[in-house]
């Protein structure tokens, strides 16, 4: 509803922040020596081409995947979350993800 504050919209932003910030060594689970996920889902080098590409997107486009993609969630809460309609989220979603693709197959 408009003009109503949801009272973990700061929570959720925060979220998408330290999402945002995320390292490959922050990613990573268990002892410092063990494979990232991404890495165990997708092989080394995929991993390595993907946070490029979206080091390379703008704050906005790595909001939105990593909100999405990473943390899996609905568009409804990354729209609530950003402070956007859900269908604003879905485009926003849409379009990032083209470009992480462009620049990951650069």
């Amino acid at each position: 509803m408009k003009g109503v504050t949801d009272p973990t919209e700061p929570r959720r932003r925060a979220e998408i922040e330290r999402a945002d910030s995320f390292s490959e060594e922050a990613t990573q689970s268990g002892p410092a020596s063990a494979t990232p996920p991404l890495e165990l889902a997708v092989g080394r080098e995929a991993a390595r081409r993907y946070e490029a590409a979206l080091a390379r997107l703008g704050p906005r486009d790595r909001a939105v995947v990593r909100g999405r993609i990473e943390l899996q969630w609905s568009y409804r809460k990354l729209a609530e979350a950003l402070g956007m309609t859900t269908a604003t989220a879905r485009a926003r979603v849409t379009r990032a993800l083209a470009r992480l693709i462009e620049a990951m197959s650069e």
